[in-house]
């Protein structure tokens, strides 16, 4: 899990254009409780602040500093994932500055992955008026009824974590 969060950051961080950009990650089987999720995802924040810190050295080796800048940089808050969500009901979901975790039955897990994604793609239309009016309400009230539709299954469990 860790390997794939930071994969997807990595390849979110070499997006320089300055259009919005959303990353989502689904896994199958891993991780299978969303308090598993929290400490990868724990273990990952807490590593690159470290690292963030050693950088703050003025007497750090360039090839040492260039490689912690090279391993800090694609893990800064706009590149991590915005919903992670496992089939098996684990679901950090990114919000301003902290991931909120989430569970659900197994079998909803993909829907509640389908209605992130919606709610990011409906409130990114209707922020930029890249589409009409019409459509826009349609999407946001599609969004809206599958969100209400979710709530009954979908609680939060843990603490946010900082990120």
């Amino acid at each position: 899990m860790r390997d794939a969060i930071k994969q997807l950051a990595e390849s979110r961080s070499e997006c320089t254009t300055r259009q919005t950009w959303y990353s989502a990650l689904f896994s199958y089987n891993y991780p299978n409780s969303s308090e598993t999720l929290r400490t990868v995802l724990d273990l990952l924040i807490t590593a690159r602040n470290e690292k963030t810190t050693q950088l703050q050295d003025t007497g750090l080796d360039p090839a040492v500093r260039a490689r912690l800048q090279d391993e800090v940089s694609p893990l800064i808050h706009a590149h991590l994932p915005d919903p992670i969500v496992s089939e098996k009901g684990a679901i950090g979901i990114k919000a301003e500055s902290v991931y909120q975790f989430y569970e659900c039955d197994a079998g909803r897990a993909a829907v509640v992955f389908v209605s992130e994604i919606l709610t990011a793609v409906t409130t990114e239309l209707t922020h930029t008026g890249s589409i009409g009016y019409p459509l826009t309400t349609v999407l946001a009230s599609a969004v809206g009824v599958h969100s209400r539709f979710l709530q009954a299954s979908k609680k939060q469990v843990l603490d946010d974590l900082p990120i």
